[in-house]
């Protein structure tokens, strides 16, 4: 036996093919405290062999599905990224990321992967800023890659969908505003191999991705003049016309949602959302003609609702009579249909005052 085994008694490379693998994703710095060999082994082995990676993938991917994260911290800053271990029910740090650029970030999670990046302060665009950072968690890495991404730090309305990172992104002429923006063609970065490619266009807004009872991923969006509800065909980059919403309320953000974001669950048609303000409208061909209004929710300022890949979740601030920040809060929302009101459900809460400013669920 030598003295640098990983397992006394036991050769390193069963530990490699059997045990470590098995380990779950938040027990890697620990291995890597261990000692020199643990880490220089973990480093090496871990890293660069395809079959153990893949391996421990297979082993990850069940315990990191449908996991939240949150990036904590404001517009010019990431303070730290947390992911739920949900054995333990508690939120773990993530490895600081090294030479991020400052500006409030933006975030994505897909198939054990974290990919994080930060948007150009004043809406404008850098090339030295066009990076994003990826960090395998189901390939047992615990290190973050930086890798170059075609206009990244203008990724403002970034999409996940199939394995890819969509943006439309939008040429904004000033950092002030004063001339409208022009949409331009579509950037695709694929984050498996960390490439970039260009699409033509879209003519869509509320672009969001919706899972099918089957829980295959469908992407929704709306033809920006008619209000046609479109869905996208990636295997020939084209929208197909499902169905025209009619009479639309006048509010900024319109999504579909999955038939679970209702009690009862929805199992007919296609459902609508549309919120804005204190207010947020649903509408459903299958089940009535017109939107149906849904009761208000509190100050918007300090009540954030977002739609992720078709489920309802809003991030709650809390606040002293000072004004200043208390706590945060993240809730899941379903609508309740007899009753037309929204019920909240607790998902987490962060009793410190730091402000969440990004908010995803692993795909």
């Amino acid at each position: 036996m030598s003295d640098t085994d990983l397992i006394p008694g036991l050769c390193d490379e069963l530990a490699l093919e059997n045990i470590l693998p098995r380990l779950p994703w938040y027990t890697r710095p620990v291995c890597r405290a261990v000692s020199n060999s643990w880490r220089a082994l973990m480093d090496s082995a871990l890293q660069y062999d395809a079959h153990l990676l893949n391996t421990t993938r297979n082993f990850q991917l069940p315990l990191l599905q449908d996991t939240p994260l949150v990036s904590l911290g404001n517009d010019s800053e990431v303070l730290q990224i947390l992911i739920l271990d949900r054995s333990q029910g508690s939120w773990r740090k993530l490895p600081p990321i090294e030479g991020l650029p400052v500006g409030r970030a933006q975030m994505v999670a897909w198939s054990g992967m974290v990919f994080v990046w930060t948007l150009a302060p004043g809406k404008s665009w850098s090339h030295s800023r066009d990076v994003i950072f990826k960090l395998d968690i189901g390939r047992a890495k615990w290190t973050w890659d930086r890798t170059p991404a075609r206009r990244a730090s203008n990724w403002f309305d970034a999409i996940a969908f199939g394995g890819k990172i969509y943006s439309s992104w939008e040429y904004r002429r000033s950092v002030y505003g004063i001339h409208p923006s022009v949409k331009l063609d579509v950037i695709v970065y694929d984050m498996e191999t960390g490439t970039c490619d260009t699409i033509e266009k879209w003519f869509v807004s509320g672009a969001g991705v919706v899972l099918s009872p089957a829980g295959d991923e469908i992407l929704y969006g709306f033809h920006d003049k008619t209000m046609e509800l479109m869905r996208y065909e990636a295997a020939s980059n084209a929208w197909k016309s499902q169905e025209q919403i009619t009479g639309k309320p006048e509010f900024r953000a319109t999504k579909v949602v999955s038939g679970d974001c209702f009690e009862p669950a929805m199992e007919v048609g296609t459902n609508v959302i549309s919120y804005g303000g204190e207010a947020m409208h649903w509408y459903n061909s299958a089940v009535q003609e017109a939107w149906v209004a849904i009761e208000k929710w509190p100050r918007t300022d300090r009540f954030k609702v977002l739609v992720i890949r078709g489920a309802i979740y809003a991030i709650s601030r809390m606040v002293y009579s000072s004004g200043s920040l208390k706590h945060c809060e993240i809730l899941r929302g379903k609508i309740d249909v007899a009753n037309r009101r929204l019920v909240w459900d607790a998902v987490a809460d962060f009793p410190f005052p730091v402000t969440i400013t990004c908010f995803v669920r692993m795909a």
